[in-house]
C-alpha cells in the first residue's frame, strides 16, 4: 500500500461531519484556554491579597555598635528619631551560665539595674548598676547577696522604689552602694508604698503593712483577705500599665489586693490601717467570662459578663455602671494611669486620651492591602502605611492583641510594636511618613526589654545586654 493510498479519503465518508468535528475541538481548545487564563488571573489575585505588590520596604538596621548619642530624656513617648532606623548602641556581656534565669532589668532615671539569680551551685543574687547616659555604660557598683528561697520571675509588681532603696521581693537594695539585705516580710510580694507604709501580700490570703523606723522595718498591721493570685497582679487588664498596686492620692490612696478574681470579688486595702473594701460580689458559676480588672489613677474598673463595667473610687464606693463597646483597636502603652473618666472614654468611644497614640490595623481584602494607621494625640492627625508581612502574621496570632507593647512618637511619625513571646519574637519600628518597616535581628533576639530613655531600649540576649538607639548615621 502506498502513502497515497493512506492519504486517500474513504469514498463513502461525508465531509460535513469532519467539519463539525473540527469546530468542536476548536471550541474545546478555546474554552480550555479561557479557563486557564481565568484561573491564572484569579490565582494572581489571591496571591495579591496575601502578598500585594509593591511589597513594603523593610530596613534591617545597623548591627555595629555606634555608642549612645541621644538626649537621655524619658518622657515615656518614642523619640521621632526612631523613624530613621534601628542601631545597636552598645553591648554588655555577662556569664549566662551563672544565671538561673535571664537577668531582669529595671531603669530609674539614668541608672539601669541588672538583677541576676545564680543557680543552686551558686545561690546568690548579683545586682549591678550602670549609668547609661553616656556613649557607653559606666559601672556604678556590683554586689552579691543571698538568693531568695522563692524566685518570683513572673510576679507583678516586679520591684518597688523608695527614696533610698530598691525593693525586689524580699531584698532591700541600697541605691547608693548596692548593699543587699533580706527584708523581714520574707517571700511576701511588695505591692506599693503609700503614706510611709509598704504593703506586702503573701499571694495566699494575707496582706501586711510595714514602716521604716530608723533603718529597721516594723510590721504595723496584718489583714486576712480573699484568696489571692500566686503571681500577684498578673490578672490585670493590659489596658493600663501600672508599676505598682496603688490607686488614689494622698490620704485617699488604696492598694489593690492581688485577689484571685476568677473566684472572689476584687478588694482594696487601706495602707494605714489594713481595712479591706470588697468591690462587688464574687463571680457566679454561671459567668462564662471571668471578671476583668483595670487599675486607674483614681479607682478601679471591673468588667463583668464581658460588657458591664462598674467603676469604684479609691475608697471602694461605686462611681458608675455602663456598657462597654468591644473594639479591636490598639493603643500605645506609654502613658500614665488614666482616670476613671478617661477609661470610660475608651470603653465607650474607643479613644484613649491618656496615651500618645491610637493604632488601627486593617487586614486588607480582595481589593486592598493590609494597612496600619496611627492617630496622634498631640495633633489629632492620622498617618497610614503598609506594614511588612511578618507584622501581619504576628497580628493574627490569638495572644497578640491583649498583650502587645507599643510606643509612638508624639508627632505620629514613629511607632514601636512588639507582641508577647520568647526570643525570636519580631519587633517592629514603623517609619509612618516614609512607609518603611524598621527591623533588627539583634532586637528580635532580646527578652526582658526595658526602656531607659525615649531613644534608648535595652534587652537581654543569651550573651549579654544589648542597647538599641535610633540609627543617626
Amino acid at each position: 500500500m502506498s502513502n497515497n493510498d493512506l492519504m486517500s479519503p474513504d469514498p463513502n465518508a461525508s465531509r460535513a461531519p469532519r467539519k463539525r468535528k473540527g469546530l468542536l475541538w476548536l471550541r474545546i481548545f478555546l474554552l480550555t484556554w479561557v479557563a486557564f487564563v481565568l484561573a491564572f488571573i484569579l490565582n494572581m489575585c489571591d496571591q495579591g491579597d496575601k502578598h500585594p505588590t509593591p511589597q513594603p520596604d523593610v530596613d534591617w538596621g545597623n548591627a555595629a555598635p555606634t555608642g549612645y548619642r541621644g538626649s537621655a530624656q524619658d518622657t515615656h513617648a518614642l523619640s521621632p528619631e526612631w523613624a530613621s532606623g534601628i542601631a545597636v548602641a552598645w553591648t554588655q556581656p555577662f556569664d549566662a551560665a551563672a544565671a538561673a534565669v535571664p537577668p531582669r532589668l529595671f531603669a530609674e532615671g539614668s541608672t539601669l539595674y541588672v538583677v541576676s539569680y545564680g543557680p543552686n551551685s551558686n545561690a546568690v543574687t548579683t545586682i549591678s548598676a550602670y549609668d547609661v547616659s553616656g556613649a557607653e555604660p559606666s559601672a556604678l557598683w556590683t554586689t552579691t547577696g543571698p538568693r531568695p528561697s522563692r524566685l518570683r520571675t513572673y510576679a507583678y509588681p516586679e520591684f518597688l522604689s523608695t527614696d533610698t532603696h530598691l525593693v525586689i521581693g524580699p531584698l532591700l537594695v541600697d541605691k547608693a552602694t548596692g548593699e543587699q539585705t533580706l527584708a523581714p516580710w520574707g517571700n511576701e510580694l511588695p505591692m506599693g508604698v503609700a503614706q510611709g507604709v509598704l504593703v506586702t501580700c503573701d499571694t495566699v490570703a494575707t496582706c501586711s503593712g510595714w514602716t521604716d523606723e530608723e533603718g529597721a522595718w516594723a510590721q504595723q498591721w496584718s489583714a486576712t483577705t480573699s484568696p489571692q493570685s500566686h503571681n500577684g497582679l498578673t490578672f490585670l487588664s493590659p489596658i493600663t500599665h501600672p508599676t505598682d498596686a496603688l490607686t488614689g492620692s494622698g490620704e485617699n490612696t488604696s492598694v489593690l489586693v492581688p485577689v484571685d478574681v476568677s473566684h472572689a470579688a476584687p478588694q482594696l486595702i487601706d495602707p494605714r490601717s489594713g481595712e479591706l473594701r470588697t468591690l462587688g460580689t464574687p463571680p457566679s458559676k454561671d459567668e462564662e467570662i471571668k471578671p476583668q480588672v483595670t487599675l486607674a489613677s483614681d479607682g478601679v474598673a471591673v468588667v463583668r459578663d464581658g460588657n458591664t463595667v462598674t467603676t469604684y473610687d479609691s475608697s471602694g464606693a461605686v462611681v458608675d455602671t455602663y456598657t462597654r463597646v468591644p473594639r479591636d483597636d490598639l493603643f500605645t502603652s506609654d502613658g500614665p494611669l488614666p482616670t476613671l473618666e478617661q477609661l470610660k472614654s475608651f470603653y465607650t468611644d474607643g479613644t484613649a486620651p491618656w496615651e500618645t497614640g491610637l493604632i488601627a490595623v486593617s487586614r486588607g481584602g480582595a481589593h486592598s492591602r493590609p494597612s496600619i494607621q496611627l492617630s496622634s494625640a498631640e495633633n489629632s492627625e492620622t498617618t497610614g502605611m503598609f506594614p511588612d508581612w511578618a507584622f501581619m502574621e504576628e497580628y493574627n496570632e490569638p495572644d497578640f492583641l491583649p498583650s502587645v507593647t507599643a510606643r509612638a512618637s508624639a508627632n505620629g511619625t514613629a511607632l514601636y510594636v512588639r507582641g508577647p513571646g520568647p526570643v525570636g519574637t519580631p519587633t517592629f519600628v514603623f517609619a509612618m511618613a516614609d512607609n518603611v518597616t524598621r527591623r533588627s535581628k539583634q532586637l528580635d533576639q532580646t527578652i526582658n526589654q526595658t526602656w531607659v530613655f525615649d531613644d534608648l531600649l535595652v534587652g537581654v540576649t543569651k550573651n549579654g545586654l544589648v542597647a538599641f538607639t535610633p540609627d543617626r548615621d
